[in-house]
């Protein structure tokens, strides 16, 4: 089994934030995102520190990408008021619960996204 791991943990592996979670033995694991991280963690990199692009295309290519299907945006879509977040941390918590039987459960250090994945019962590293 793996991890689905979202990109706030992999932007702050990127910039050594130090709060970020050491990543060493969860990359081990196979881990799992969606293919949004991709397009959010390229993305901020570019935008604040282009110098480190290449760490994060090398990081990147050490998980498993999860195409956002119709099923995932329906899911996401179809969200109860008591699921709080915005687009994109919807489809990140749709493509969890949809890969839910594959995955051990969510890495995030996003709090808002950790108490919407907990409502899902989904399980937090």
């Amino acid at each position: 089994m793996s991890w689905y791991v979202d990109s706030s943990v992999i932007l702050a592996s990127v910039f050594e934030e130090p709060n970020s979670i050491e990543l060493s033995t969860v990359l081990k694991d196979h881990p799992v995102t969606s293919r949004l991280s991709s397009v959010e963690v390229l993305r901020a990199v570019t935008k604040f520190n282009d110098l480190l692009l290449p760490r994060a295309q090398q990081l990147l290519t050490q998980f498993s990408f999860v195409d956002i299907s119709n099923t995932i945006l329906n899911r996401a879509e179809s969200y109860s008021s008591e699921i709080t977040v915005k687009a994109a941390d919807a489809i990140h918590l749709a493509t969890a619960e949809t890969i839910s039987p594959l995955i051990d459960g969510v890495i995030t250090l996003d709090k808002q996204m950790a108490t919407n994945a907990q409502k899902l019962k989904l399980t937090l590293y």
